[in-house]
């Protein structure tokens, strides 16, 4: 049996639908509005701020992959060769050729035909300092001369082996101010890329680490998206659709409780 009693108390309606009991309260003229309007604030809001960060964030990538040395340039700062150096990097089974790269450390050594296995992170994921090297590394690459493309690469391994020293050996330069430019200017170069070795990993050779390399847009490159960027953006896109929906279905007349 269906039946609805109003009940003698002012603004409270009891609705009895076969034997179940449910409580609603009349909305005051006004309020629904108040509400959609909060509400749409608060997922405005949501959307915004999941979405920027998202995209903000930066991202870190971690592939991993084989490199083998393949040759240099040719230039040299003193005896010891600096950008470019050329490999060829195995990346599952893709092979890319003549990637240019430039080395960071100054205190470790490789050789002609070896192989190891590398992470790919970009620079900003892995702090300032890589950052720093990202801008030396673009000055090396634009270089004009190659007195210019030394003072770059020295630079580098200055920044990460202060025991190199600040004279570039190759001209002689001072290579501190441009350790200064590099930490006034390092933020636009957050997302170049940076190959770290894995211990251990190096064929045939096993003594010691071999060098961090640096470079920009070389393969295997594509980010992968940080797990808080992913978050990030799930709430971003949660929150707009939410908007969505309550726009386009209108806030209840009733609250039921």
């Amino acid at each position: 049996m269906h039946f609805n009693r109003v009940d003698e108390r002012p603004g409270i309606r009891l609705k009895l639908f076969e034997g179940i009991k449910t409580r609603t309260h009349p909305v005051k003229d006004g309020q629904k509005g108040d509400s959609m309007k909060k509400f749409s604030s608060l997922a405005t809001l949501l959307a915004v701020f999941g979405l920027f960060f998202a995209f903000g964030s930066r991202q870190a990538r971690a592939d991993s992959f084989t490199m083998t040395l393949t040759g240099v340039g040719g230039a040299s700062a003193g005896p010891y060769y600096i950008y470019p150096y050329d490999f060829t990097i195995k990346a599952g089974a893709t092979t890319y050729t003549d990637v240019a790269l430039m080395c960071i450390n100054f205190d470790r050594e490789i050789y002609f035909g070896e192989t190891w296995t590398a992470n790919e992170f970009t620079a900003a994921s892995l702090g300032e300092n890589y950052e720093e090297a990202a801008y030396l590394y673009s000055k090396a690459a634009s270089g004009a001369t190659p007195d210019a493309v030394a003072d770059a690469q020295w630079a580098a391994w200055y920044l990460f082996d202060p025991g190199a020293g600040d004279i570039d050996p190759a001209d002689g330069h001072n290579i501190t101010s441009m350790i200064t430019s590099a930490a006034l200017n390092y933020g636009a170069y957050a997302n170049y890329d940076v190959y770290l070795p894995v211990a251990g990993s190096q064929i045939p050779n096993t003594d010691g680490l071999p060098q961090i390399f640096i470079g920009n847009g070389e393969p295997p490159n594509e980010p992968t998206p940080e797990p808080s960027a992913l978050v990030l953006l799930a709430t971003g896109l949660l929150g707009l659709a939410s908007l969505l929906y309550y726009k386009k279905r209108g806030a209840p007349a009733h609250v039921q409780i």
